[in-house]
């Protein structure tokens, strides 16, 4: 079995290319490392990451996550087991909405009004039942 996290955050400030790309690249180094895979998704100074690997380790990269200066008001939509990584060759791959199918986009772009409490439909809200199985496959292959 695999842990997954799957968390909303905002950064504390919009975030350029070459910062998103000086994040992947320790992310990806750190990943590695740690036996961890998996997304992450920016757009509007929203991460949406889904985090993938041994339950320790994914634990302690969440923690790490929480006390980073670029991140606050860290949410966990979900989290649990899995029998088998949604991202097993990617030490952490990115996306932006746009790179995503229409019905994945109106998933994450929901998911990010959820979040800033435009909407308060929680237990209703399909982006938060059915992100992960829409993103998936939309970015597997």
């Amino acid at each position: 079995m695999i842990h997954q996290v799957f968390y909303v955050s905002t950064a504390t400030e919009e975030q350029s290319a070459a910062d998103i790309d000086a994040l992947l690249e320790v992310s990806r180094r750190n990943n590695r490392r740690d036996g961890i895979t998996g997304l992450l998704i920016y757009h509007d100074r929203m991460f949406l990451q889904v985090l993938e690997g041994p339950k320790d380790a994914v634990r302690a990269c969440f923690a790490r996550i929480e006390r980073d200066p670029r991140h606050r008001e860290a949410w966990i939509v979900s989290e649990g087991e899995a029998a088998a990584r949604g991202f097993p060759d990617w030490q952490m791959g990115f996306a932006s909405p746009e790179d995503l199918n229409a019905e994945s986009q109106r998933s994450v772009r929901s998911l990010m009004s959820l979040r800033r409490g435009e909407d308060d439909s929680l237990g209703t809200d399909p982006a938060v039942q059915g992100l992960l199985q829409n993103i998936l496959p939309a970015l597997r292959g």
